[in-house]
């Protein structure tokens, strides 16, 4: 590729995404191709990390190259939305928040008590005014729990996939690791993924289904994590729980839609703790 076409990678400037979770081979490399100067990080200082040390990009460079902003105000999420993120952090006990963009007003919260597939209406009033935005049914996005994905052959499928494709929606289902190595290819698909895939993505609706249920999978994921002598173990571990569902919370641009299979569930008085305190904004469907 260089000797055909050696100006192909002659980048005048490099900015990296997700810069806390990359190889650090990777970094290293880039940093020597290009030269640190040239190189911006958008850094996600709150993110989850898949293997569990953060990527040194300043290794080996004096504080004195480089400059370090930080950028609190929420550019994704519509006013209301960063709210209702910011109440559900500070109610759980997270030492986490965001400044809501006053210049984005707006967004709306549904707290749905049955699951999403009985609400075929809402659906498609949500999908009506997404298209009047400009978007797609692509441009929405499902996330499910682990307990709504089942195993057919050797390939792995949800429920809300099957539901979907019964009344004759296109469905990119996201919850099979072989269709996630490639991207949905048709602007009429629904994107449905389990929560744990979500983290870099966002729609402009966004229905996180069986809200309760992926924050008790989430919970039992991090049972075996040590803590210090001196913390609370059972404060601890439920934190990181919560951590892990936030990053679900702040992927809707418009529109955050949650379903609760057990309304007295811990999560799910949370979540409906949080809704009535922002009545404005948020819609309780039975």
């Amino acid at each position: 590729v260089t000797q055909s076409d050696p100006d192909l990678y002659d980048y005048d400037a490099v900015v990296i995404d997700e810069a806390q979770d990359w190889p650090q081979e990777e970094a290293d490399l880039i940093k020597v191709l290009y030269g640190s100067q040239n190189i911006r990080l958008a850094d996600g200082i709150d993110q989850m990390l898949r293997g569990g040390k953060r990527t040194d990009w300043f290794k080996g460079m004096p504080k004195s190259t480089y400059r370090v902003k930080s950028l609190s105000r929420g550019l994704r999420m519509k006013k209301n939305l960063a709210v209702f993120a910011n109440d559900l952090s500070e109610e759980v006990g997270l030492n986490w928040s965001v400044s809501p963009n006053e210049k984005a007003g707006g967004g709306s919260v549904y707290i749905l008590k049955n699951p999403y597939k009985d609400y075929k209406d809402l659906h498609a009033t949500l999908l009506s005014e997404s298209e009047h935005h400009g978007n797609k049914a692509i441009d929405a996005l499902f996330c499910v729990p682990s307990s709504a994905v089942y195993k057919s052959g050797e390939s792995s499928k949800s429920y809300l996939s099957d539901e979907f494709l019964d009344r004759g929606l296109f469905v990119w289902d996201g919850v099979d690791p072989i269709t996630r190595k490639d991207f949905p290819r048709d602007l009429s698909q629904h994107r449905i993924v389990q929560y744990q895939s979500c983290r870099g993505l966002e729609g402009w609706f966004v229905v996180l289904d069986a809200f309760d249920e992926a924050w008790d999978q989430a919970f039992e994921s991090v049972q075996g994590l040590e803590v210090l002598p001196y913390e609370d173990k059972e404060v601890v571990l439920r934190n990181k729980a919560w951590h892990k569902l936030l990053i679900a919370l702040t992927r809707p641009i418009d529109t955050l839609v949650i379903t609760l299979s057990d309304i007295d569930s811990e999560a799910s008085e949370t979540i409906l703790t949080i809704a009535k305190k922002n009545q404005s904004f948020v819609t309780i469907l039975d």
